[in-house]
């Protein structure tokens, strides 16, 4: 959900409810009329969605699997 456009930015107003009603410090979450805050919703576009689009395409790319086995391991299975 978080990477998706109409989740996502409601998910860190509300993470901005919870931590700003536990007491913890929470800067841009000032919201209007009950609306999601622009500020919020810009910094959910600039550190969340475009983070995981670059990671999806980087998947994409390169592979999104990675051995994770030794160099004696593949040997192994490749000999039988």
């Amino acid at each position: 959900y978080w990477s998706d456009e109409a989740k996502g930015p409601a998910l860190v107003t509300r993470l901005a409810r919870i931590l700003k009603r536990e007491g913890f410090p929470v800067l841009y979450s000032d919201e209007v009329e009950g609306n999601i805050s622009r500020d919020l919703e810009c910094l959910w576009h600039k550190h969340i969605r475009e983070t995981s689009i670059a990671e999806e395409k980087k998947k994409l790319e390169e592979g999104w699997y990675v051995p994770d086995y030794t160099k004696e391991q593949l040997e192994m299975m490749a000999s039988g």
